[in-house]
């Protein structure tokens, strides 16, 4: 996807930069940063997506049915985050077709969002002077910016237990297992259960 991009970006004469960011998590991804110089002053503006998508994600075969895209079944279709590269290739297509008046642009397209958002953790800033961003990856109608979400941390939990004989007094040990099965699920409901408040 990032070589399509920039090659996209190349035949049209817009220039942008590309990192390293996967080397810093085992991967070979970049996060690429176009400019496209405006036209009239004004706040400079971004618009990012991210290039990866959930796995089953090789080979997708798209198949439209009238206004509907989807697969064959074997695979994601990857409109996250496909089809917000898709609107912002479209804005610049109109940009470069109708020569409209704008302020200075950056495009951003980022990797690895799907896993914890390696890409944008390990991205080199100096590609970006731009501090007004329009990130195109989120549901719902046209026309609406979501200017809150929520955020993610990735915590890693290990549970100990205790040794004991398993046949003259396993009621002395604790089975770690079992205590992570409580932590995650207390009572085998997903959701907010009564009964468990407060347990963890």
């Amino acid at each position: 996807m990032a070589d399509w991009i920039e090659d996209y970006l190349a035949k049209r004469g817009i220039s942008f930069q590309s990192d390293h960011a996967g080397e810093a998590y085992g991967g070979n991804g970049r996060n690429i940063v176009a400019f496209i110089p405006g036209t009239k002053k004004g706040i400079p503006l971004g618009f990012a997506a991210h290039m990866d998508q959930i796995e089953p994600c090789r080979n997708v075969k798209a198949i439209q049915e009238g206004d509907i895209i989807r697969t064959d079944g074997t695979t994601t279709l990857g409109g996250d985050d496909k089809s917000g590269i898709t609107a912002i290739l479209e804005a610049v297509e109109d940009l470069l077709e109708t020569n409209a008046e704008h302020r200075d642009i950056y495009l951003v397209f980022t990797s690895s969002e799907e896993i914890s958002m390696m890409g944008t953790k390990h991205m080199d800033l100096d590609m970006l002077p731009c501090k007004d961003l329009v990130i195109a990856d989120a549901t719902g109608d046209t026309g609406v910016i979501a200017y809150k979400a929520p955020g993610m941390e990735a915590i890693r939990v290990v549970f100990h237990g205790k040794k004991a004989h398993a046949g003259i007094e396993p009621e002395k040990g604790i089975n770690a297992i079992k205590v992570a099965a409580e932590a995650i699920f207390p009572c085998g409901r997903t959701g907010s259960c009564p009964s468990c408040t407060g347990r963890i």
